[in-house]
């Protein structure tokens, strides 16, 4: 399937994702949005990878948060190799200053932030222009959009250190292995035991 956006972002950063999601929602722009996240230890699994190239254009949610994810940075390096470098864009959402090997990255890119560029208004437009997507009318229909793989109530967020603490004391196994753990949002009860364990604090709840 053929997408608008690809959305590539540290799960630290969910709030900001969300209010992105829904603007492009209401601009009928259609994106791809990994909820679940990395799972039974695939170091960058092919629907990520598919998904990539199968966007016009990826948004990079920049922030203190993505810097140090490094399945964020994996998903920016392959779009860097695979896709025209134009087609990447910087959304820097948090003030910070992009990293140097960034900067070196993004040289030749136009970089936006959050504060001259505004989710519903600045940014909407640029990315509807870049996509030559006329305005949609008020009263318009939503257009058709794909989320990528659909949230649970609870998920495991780049900050897992891959303990296996959840794991163990998950009462149903919906958790499985891996660099980053994750968690099955079909299996899950939402008993919120994970998120009591976890060591590193990297459970949350949406």
């Amino acid at each position: 399937m053929k997408y608008d956006i690809f959305i590539s972002y540290s799960r630290k950063d969910t709030m900001v994702a969300d209010a992105i999601c829904k603007a492009l929602d209401r601009n009928g722009i259609t994106y791809f949005i990994d909820r679940k996240g990395i799972c039974g230890g695939a170091e960058f699994p092919a629907v990520l990878a598919d998904a990539i190239i199968d966007s016009e254009l990826v948004l990079f949610l920049a922030s203190r948060n993505s810097y140090e994810s490094r399945f964020t940075n994996k998903e920016i390096t392959f779009a860097f190799n695979e896709k025209p470098g134009n087609s990447i864009i910087p959304y820097i959402i948090d003030g910070s200053q992009l990293p140097r090997n960034l900067r070196l990255v993004f040289a030749d890119i136009n970089w936006r932030n959050i504060t001259e560029h505004p989710i519903d208004t600045v940014l909407m437009d640029d990315l509807r222009t870049i996509l030559h997507i006329d305005a949609k009318p008020a009263n318009a229909a939503p257009a058709k959009v794909d989320y990528g793989i659909l949230p649970s109530g609870y998920f495991i967020t780049d900050s897992c250190i891959g303990c296996g603490t959840c794991q163990a004391e998950c009462p149903v196994e919906a958790i499985s292995e891996g660099e980053i753990y994750s968690i099955d949002c079909d299996t899950c009860i939402e008993c919120g035991s994970c998120e009591m364990v976890c060591p590193a604090e990297a459970i949350i709840r949406r």
